[in-house]
C-alpha cells in the first residue's frame, strides 16, 4: 500500500524543503530524499523510496537515524524518476533496520527495458541474507576517505572506539590515489549532465 509522496528537495539539488528532522525539529533531515528518511524515522511509514546522485539517500538516512541503502548503480529501474545525471542517478530505499531495506530493495530490483542502466539478471536474495546468521564472524574494513580530517573530532573518536571494540574484526583499509580526485570527478559529471537535462526548465521558465 503506497501511503503517499514525501517531500524532496526541489529538482533534487541543494534547496532545502520544509521537512524537519523528527528527532529535533531545529535540525535538518538532510537531502535530497529528506521526506522519505524523516517519514521512516517518525514511524509514519515502515519503508520508503528515495534517489541518490551524490549522497541523497545515505545522508538523510544518517541524519534521521534510519537504514538507508543505496544499491549498485542500475540495480533498481529509474523509470518515472526526474533525470538529473543519468550516469549517477540511483534509486535507493529507507527502512527502520537492514532487514526492511533488504526486503524493499529485493522487490524493486530488476530489469527495465526503458532504463539502459539495468541488467537482465535475477535479483539477489537480499532479505534472506539480511535475516540469516553469518557462517563466520564478519570482518570490516575501516576507510578514512578524502576530507576525513575535516570531520568533527567526535566523529573521529566514535570511529576509533568502534574499531577498537571490534578488535581483530576490523582493519584499516587505505584507498588508492585515484580516490583523491573522485569527489571532484563526480561533481564534474553531475554538473555537466544536470546542465543539459535541466536546461529546458530554465529555458521555459
Amino acid at each position: 500500500i503506497i501511503m503517499g509522496k514525501t517531500v524532496t528537495t526541489e529538482l533534487a539539488f541543494m534547496d532545502p524543503g520544509k521537512t524537519a528532522n523528527p528527532h529535533n525539529t531545529a535540525h535538518t533531515p538532510g537531502g535530497s530524499s529528506q521526506g522519505s528518511a524523516a517519514a521512516v524515522a517518525a514511524g509514519m511509514v515502515p519503508l520508503a523510496i528515495g534517489t541518490q546522485t551524490g549522497g541523497s539517500v545515505i545522508r538523510p538516512a544518517s541524519y534521521c537515524g534510519v537504514t538507508g541503502f543505496k544499491p549498485t548503480f542500475g540495480a533498481i529501474p529509474r523509470r518515472g524518476v526526474l533525470t538529473q545525471s543519468p550516469s549517477l542517478d540511483t534509486v535507493g530505499v529507507f527502512a527502520a533496520d537492514p532487514s526492511g531495506s533488504a526486503l524493499l530493495a529485493e522487490v524493486l530490483f530488476g530489469h527495465d527495458p526503458e532504463d539502459s542502466a539495468t541488467r537482465l539478471a535475477p535479483a539477489p536474495a537480499l532479505h534472506q541474507q539480511a535475516m540469516s546468521t553469518p557462517p563466520i564472524a564478519p570482518v570490516f574494513g575501516f576507510v578514512r576517505p578524502p576530507g576525513w580530517e575535516k570531520a568533527d573530532p567526535q566523529i573521529h573518536e566514535a570511529f576509533d572506539e568502534l574499531v577498537a571494540a571490534l578488535g581483530d574484526q576490523a582493519f584499516e583499509l587505505p584507498l588508492p590515489p585515484v580516490f583523491d580526485t573522485a569527489a571532484d570527478q563526480r561533481r564534474l559529471i553531475n554538473f555537466a549532465e544536470m546542465a543539459y537535462h535541466y536546461y529546458p526548465y530554465w529555458r521555459d521558465a
